[in-house]
């Protein structure tokens, strides 16, 4: 098979190789075990450039004493709280119910990038992380505080823009908005506004990485007035390729009085994409690699007459999923490490959606399994592993204090699923569907809720739904044991 693109630990042997170059950092990142996907697998790197004569150092046990030391120095410095929010809430906060202005200014804007994204927004997703984006630019002005945003898309920054050469004399009349000049030109990616008359006035910029190879973003970070909040908005994409910016003071001569980090870092939404799943389908090129990659350091020997390209289902499906949901994990852990630039005595806030927080748990729990991904997690900067020691209490909390429980949990969900199971053999695919095949359509709604996904996605509501229909009312007084109580066998607390 002829490859048409090289693998990332093929492309920096040969940049490297007849020059000049001695020591190459990697992230930490690429260090985690049984992962293959991203830029660059230290264990991939270690097996075969050894035949180049490169050298893989990587942090030992050994270390680990040393990082601890570290970190709890850095630790009296600086501490920071998790806020973990609805995914399918449109705000993070309850600013925007406690405070009549709050509301009235989120909504005079809103209103506006409205106009300019129509349809757009009639997708959920996108409609909350436009909302989150708003909110946090204004709460930035709110409360005083330098603030990150990093969201999937950029499309918040497009409509801001256009809103604001909509409305550019409704917003500076309201807003005190106007695009921040230098000597050589206006930039409309950065606006200074002060949404609330008696609060801070923000510095906004909308970052990407046209704006950073146009101009130098970072004079856009220094501060001369103290009540003047900055504000960086972003994609994980830029996070991921080193956004390293932070507050800058500096007096009237411009001298540099005092670097901070973002007081606050808000993650809009999940970054949901991934290099193993796009837009499109998993059969790609770099999944085969990907897959590739994985037999090559293994000690099991693979026939090619037993390879399969089909990536929808079996264990390829598998593997990639886990390499998906791995990579997700590491745009959050980069993404953190972008407000943990300069240390200074402050307290950081991170705003993270339930979605990312327990894949975050889960990723964490599946990596400390490995004893050989110790020194990795250990070498972790101060935030990042106070994000772990988050979510290993996330997961001490939704798991099983013994085994003897785990194990009557799952004897109870396998009797209840055999249960379920002879009342969608016997009323479901046989006596209610055959009714609707021969005309009959009264069982046609039911029909449908037993195949709803709310069933899986609110089991409650899904509940509620079927103790409302017509057949669970006419057969509630019939005995549980005798098999006739459809709605009995799916009623109580939910065992999934």
């Amino acid at each position: 098979m002829d490859l048409i693109k090289e693998m990332p630990e093929a492309m920096i042997m040969r940049m490297i190789s007849g020059t000049n170059n001695k020591v190459l950092g990697l992230s930490a990142t690429s260090g985690f075990t049984h992962t293959k996907n991203g830029n660059f697998s230290r264990n991939f790197l270690s097996m075969f450039g050894k035949d180049l004569s490169y050298k893989l150092v990587s942090r030992s046990a050994s270390d680990i004493p040393m990082l601890q030391n570290l970190r709890s120095q850095r630790e009296k410095l600086r501490d920071v709280t998790f806020n973990v929010f609805d995914a399918e809430s449109a705000h993070f906060t309850n600013t925007f119910n406690e405070s009549t202005e709050f509301k009235s200014v989120f909504r005079g804007i809103y209103s506006a990038l409205e106009l300019v994204l129509k349809h757009k927004l009639r997708n959920p997703y996108k409609q909350r992380q436009i909302n989150r984006e708003l909110e946090a630019l204004l709460l930035a002005a709110y409360d005083r505080k330098n603030t990150l945003v990093l969201a999937l898309s950029g499309e918040f920054k497009t409509a801001f823009i256009k809103a604001y050469w909509d409305n550019k004399e409704s917003w500076q009349t309201r807003f005190g908005i106007c695009l921040c000049k230098d000597i050589e030109a206006e930039h409309e990616q950065i606006f200074e506004l002060t949404p609330f008359r008696s609060r801070n006035r923000i510095r906004v910029v909308l970052f990407d990485s046209a704006l950073a190879r146009t101009i130098d973003a970072r004079k856009y970070t220094k501060l001369k007035d103290p009540s003047l909040s900055l504000v960086f908005m972003s994609t994980y994409n830029s996070a991921g390729t080193g956004l390293n910016y932070f507050a800058t003071y500096v007096d009237e001569c411009n001298k540099v009085q005092l670097d901070v980090d973002f007081q606050r870092l808000v993650l809009a939404n999940s970054s949901f994409y991934s290099e193993v799943k796009g837009t499109g389908d998993l059969n790609t090129l770099p999944n085969y690699v990907s897959l590739l990659k994985h037999m090559s350091d293994s000690s099991q020997t693979f026939l090619v007459k037993d390879m399969t390209v089909n990536f929808a289902h079996g264990d390829n499906y598998r593997l990639l999923m886990a390499e998906h949901f791995m990579s997700l994990f590491k745009v959050i852990v980069q993404a953190i490490g972008r407000v943990e630039r300069r240390d200074t005595n402050m307290h950081s806030q991170i705003f993270i959606p339930s979605d990312v927080i327990d894949n975050l748990a889960f990723q964490f729990a599946a990596l400390k399994e490995d004893c050989s991904n110790e020194a990795v997690l250990e070498c972790m900067s101060l935030l990042n592993f106070k994000l772990k020691e988050h979510c290993e209490n996330i997961s001490s909390e939704n798991s099983f204090s013994e085994i003897e429980k785990r194990k009557e949990f799952e004897e109870q969900v396998k009797n209840d699923g055999k249960r379920i199971q002879q009342v969608h053999k016997r009323v479901l695919t046989k006596d209610w569907i055959n009714k609707v095949r021969s005309g009959n359509d009264r069982y046609l709604p039911i029909c449908n809720l037993f195949r709803d996904p709310l069933s899986f996605t609110n089991p409650k509501k899904w509940l509620e739904a079927l103790a409302q229909t017509p057949e669970v009312v006419e057969k509630q007084a019939y005995d549980v044991d005798s098999n006739q109580n459809v709605y009995s066998l799916y009623s109580g607390k939910p065992t999934y």
